[in-house]
């Protein structure tokens, strides 16, 4: 049976995870009530029965209430899926049903006709000298107050990143598909920059998508240059070589999932998906992701960076290729300020088709597409 849920914050959904979720097979969760997730975390314990959820998705962690968030990790950490998924922006901002819209913006409304008539009254009361003192010292206070908003604006916006990093590492033996883009990107980044023994270890991740207000070019990115390398194919055969061995001498799992205390086995997987976007890529960059990345796996490639990709660069690229490995209906498409031109694209392109050997892959390169 498949069953789609979509609510928004306030719906009543309880009866309705209480009936359907040992049936569920593909979940998303946005803006949900502590309550609700009680409920949904309760219906879901082992002795309910076996569980059928394969895909489940988290929506903008930073809008969750830490309740929820509490339940949801525990959903996940006793849970095996083939895909999850935490996605959104870092600092996006919560969405409501139009009808809610509609009655706070009339709340609103009512709001400022009694502020108004407030104001009116007060003004009538007092003297011209108190209207003109007060005048002054909210000129003073606004510009203290501005100040004051912005120090609580980037407190605030560091603590919707820190929420996202915390959800990330209680749950990143699980985690297979990382998605964030728009503003407050950098500052997750800074986030898992700063927790590297713990934001490393990612072994399921296989689809990476990065976009937004990058303050760094690709690896000035500490953790960036970290999980690529550790998604190398020399890395996977070394990290996986030593858990068989561990698990075949009886010492135990190589790898303990975070969180859970369990010792199952964890085989680190290769980047499958990886989406970059509004960045910096410096040569010497594109030079060591080329060596990370195994192309006999990657279904889809996308860089869009704002800087130049120079000759050599896109002859790196080619070569990286590995002729007659690729995947089927593989999607590669790369983009740089518009300075690679069409006659170096095109120079390799029979190259490029050579190493396809009839494979249905489309490649473009700042617009130019080349099928094979």
């Amino acid at each position: 049976m498949r069953v789609a849920i979509t609510c928004f914050e306030g719906d009543k959904v309880q009866a309705m995870f209480q009936k359907y979720a040992s049936v569920l097979e593909t979940l998303s969760v946005e803006q949900i009530l502590p309550s609700d997730a009680a409920v949904l975390e309760k219906s879901m314990r082992p002795k309910k029965g076996p569980m059928v959820l394969k895909r489940f998705s988290v929506m903008d962690v930073h809008l969750l209430d830490p309740a929820v968030i509490e339940d949801l990790k525990k959903i996940i950490l006793r849970s095996s899926f083939e895909d999850l998924t935490v996605a959104g922006s870092v600092l996006g901002k919560r969405s409501v049903p139009d009808y809610e819209v509609e009655a706070e913006a009339l709340l609103e409304a009512s709001r400022r006709a009694a502020r108004h008539g407030g104001g009116g009254n007060k003004s009538s009361r007092n003297g011209g000298k108190n209207i003109n003192n007060s005048s002054t010292n909210g000129t003073n206070g606004s510009g203290n107050g501005s100040s004051s908003k912005g120090k609580e604006a980037v407190l605030d916006d560091m603590a919707c990143a820190t929420a996202w990093g915390d959800f990330l590492l209680a749950i990143r033996s699980k985690l297979t598909h990382l998605s964030v883009w728009g503003k407050g990107t950098n500052l997750l980044l800074k986030v898992l920059d700063s927790r590297m023994s713990e934001s490393m270890e990612m072994p399921l991740l296989d689809e990476l998508s990065i976009s937004g207000d990058w303050e760094q070019s690709l690896f000035e990115c500490r953790w960036m240059e970290a999980i690529l390398r550790s998604k190398s194919k020399q890395s996977i055969e070394a990290a996986n070589a030593t858990a068989a061995a561990a698990s075949a001498a009886g010492v135990g799992a190589a790898v303990v999932s975070p969180g859970t205390g369990t010792g199952a086995t964890v085989l680190t997987m290769p980047i499958k998906q990886l989406h970059l976007m509004d960045l910096t890529v410096q040569p010497s960059e594109w030079e060591q992701m080329l060596k990370y990345l195994d192309f006999s796996q990657i279904t889809r490639f996308d860089v869009r960076q704002k800087n130049a990709i120079i000759h050599k660069t896109y002859q790196w690229f080619v070569e990286a290729l590995p002729a007659g490995q690729m995947k089927s209906r593989c999607s590669i498409a790369i983009h740089d300020d518009g300075t690679l031109d069409g006659e170096t694209i095109l120079a390799y392109e029979d190259i490029i088709r050579g190493k396809a050997c009839g494979q249905n892959v489309m490649i473009m390169v700042n617009g130019y597409h080349i099928f094979t």
